[in-house]
């Protein structure tokens, strides 16, 4: 429960370290949660606690930002946040949540000839609540610095404690500990990958590891194997998007062959004590090719495709709350007042939180059957977010984000 880079000073006192996410509930009595504006993980508010052992006083500081997003901290796109699975056990360990550099998409990391230096961490990890072996991340801030030498990738992740500032520093190789970091060659490159940091999983070894951009490509840091990647000939078609051309055959393979344009991850069931448990149920989501190019409210005038959700099996679970069957359902956007997007006689889900103008979602399963939910819109102002989509993690659920006009969306059960 201790952080070691946070020690105390003249009285040598040890600081133990209590990092609260923020939740979308207020605080119940002496509780030192902080009240959220924003209930995902990442959040980008949460209050750290330091208890002095030796005065038996408590110092709290809040963090707005993480140092190396900067900006897109509270971008869900950039980001991914959930618990890591412990080993080949049906329990979650701590929650982590790894942010991007907003630095990913315009300054290549330092080593190769001719490129500028990456001034700092490539992407900054935060653990809520404990230790994830496998990767060498300790509870509070981890910087894990990337650099390119000899043709060959090269990755450290430091612990800091609550010196989140640390990860501002650049590539230090007699800090921290080395991960093994390899690069995905793909004929699409560059602009093709988008400048996230995602969580992944081998499923031989039973760990995550990260996936990252890295200079024009995607790397794999902590991943010692070959990792499944999907080929675009494997998908049907994209659903045609009314108004808009079909997508370039560059924007379909990207979407399916490129990670971090999707996700990938083994979904979170509810045991028989109501908490969520590992299980084998897989999902993948992929944004729609033509996502890109959806920039405004007027491209959802009605049912517009932007993502499909792919089971390896069935779930009672996400047919309840999702609609999502095994085999490849389709998820689609409208934004309006009900009685233009809603078919009469349909009740949908009602959002429970606070949305940026009406929008719905309408999931069509693999079955054929459909269903109509409510779809909570936050915006980013300044901000433009890749055309992404990913699995949303709640302490009691599972939904997803996808990318929309000016921010992002997330569908309500």
């Amino acid at each position: 429960m201790t952080s070691p880079t946070v020690r105390g000073s003249r009285h040598c006192a040890i600081l133990f370290l209590l990092i609260a996410p923020i939740l979308a509930c207020p605080p119940q009595g002496g509780s030192s949660l902080a009240v959220a504006s924003r209930p995902e993980c990442p959040a980008h508010d949460f209050e750290v606690t330091l208890i002095d052992t030796v005065r038996g006083q408590a110092v709290s500081r809040t963090f707005n930002q993480v140092p190396v997003a900067g900006p897109i901290s509270d971008v869900p796109e950039y980001h991914d946040c959930q618990r890591l699975a412990l080993g080949n056990s049906r329990k979650f360990g701590p929650l982590v949540a790894i942010f991007a550099s907003n630095q990913l998409d315009s300054v290549l990391p330092a080593g190769d000839s001719g490129q500028r230096p990456m001034i700092h961490a490539a992407a900054e990890i935060l653990s809520y609540d404990g230790r994830y072996g496998p990767l060498h991340v300790e509870k509070g801030f981890n910087c894990l610095h990337l650099r390119k030498l000899g043709g060959a990738w090269e990755a450290r992740i430091t612990p800091v404690g609550l010196n989140a500032d640390e990860c501002l520093k650049p590539f230090d190789p007699n800090s921290g500990f080395t991960l093994p970091a390899r690069e995905l060659p793909h004929r699409l490159e560059g602009e093709h990958v988008p400048p996230v940091a995602r969580w992944d999983w081998d499923p031989v070894n039973h760990h995550h590891y990260i996936g990252i951009k890295c200079g024009d490509h995607w790397c794999e840091v902590g991943n010692r194997r070959s990792s499944r990647r999907h080929g675009a000939d494997t998908m049907p078609p994209p659903r045609p998007v009314p108004g808009k051309p079909a997508p370039s055959n560059e924007r379909r393979v990207r979407v399916v062959e490129i990670k971090g344009w999707y996700d990938e991850q083994r979904l979170a069931v509810p045991n028989q004590a109501g908490e969520l448990a590992v299980t084998n149920l897989e999902g993948t989501l992929i944004p729609h090719a033509t996502l890109h190019d959806l920039t405004a409210a007027s491209d959802f005038r009605g049912w517009t495709p932007v993502a499909t959700a792919t089971l390896n099996t069935a779930s009672a679970e996400y047919k309840h709350k999702l609609n999502l069957d095994s085999g490849i359902n389709f998820i689609e956007f409208c934004a309006g007042p009900m009685s233009d997007c809603i078919p009469p006689g349909t009740t949908p889900s009602l959002c429970k939180s606070a949305s940026d103008g009406d929008w719905w979602a309408r999931i069509i399963s693999a079955s054929g059957d459909t269903a109509y939910k409510c779809v909570v819109r936050r915006q980013h102002p300044g901000a433009a977010p890749p055309a992404t989509a990913r699995w949303r993690w709640l302490e009691d659920d599972e939904t997803m984000w996808i990318r929309c006009p000016g921010g992002c969306c997330t569908l309500e059960r």
